[in-house]
């Protein structure tokens, strides 16, 4: 089960990263160079690199589909909380995670993701 579970993720995660404009907002941690004041706001930071690793260093790290899903998440929503509703960045947030949503819907219905 772990294994399909990983293959699924493994597949949204790629999805994802193929949109150009959320692999050059969310492909590697934010640094403090890029944002000086982004880890005095961001108390959990995540990011496709860090999601990736996660899948490929540990078998079992998501156990359930909505632990991956809250990683997701958490990465939307560190960036909405960073930037202003009017930046492309916070829009690129909104946008990631309705695809996410629909992909999760499609690949995993028997695992609600509710916030």
């Amino acid at each position: 089960k772990m294994e399909i579970f990983r293959k699924k993720f493994t597949s949204i995660l790629n999805e994802l990263k193929s949109d150009a404009f959320f692999s050059v907002v969310f492909s590697r941690p934010v640094t403090e160079e890029i944002a000086p004041t982004y880890f005095t706001l961001i108390k959990k930071p995540i990011d496709f690199l860090t999601i990736e690793k996660r899948l490929t260093r540990y078998t079992d790290y998501y156990k359930r589909p909505e632990i991956f899903a809250l990683d997701i998440n958490q990465m939307c929503e560190n960036c909405k909380k960073f930037n202003t509703p009017d930046t492309n960045y916070y829009k690129a947030a909104v946008d990631l995670m309705k695809k996410f949503r629909q992909l999760y819907d499609e690949e995993f219905p028997e695992y609600p993701f509710q916030l």
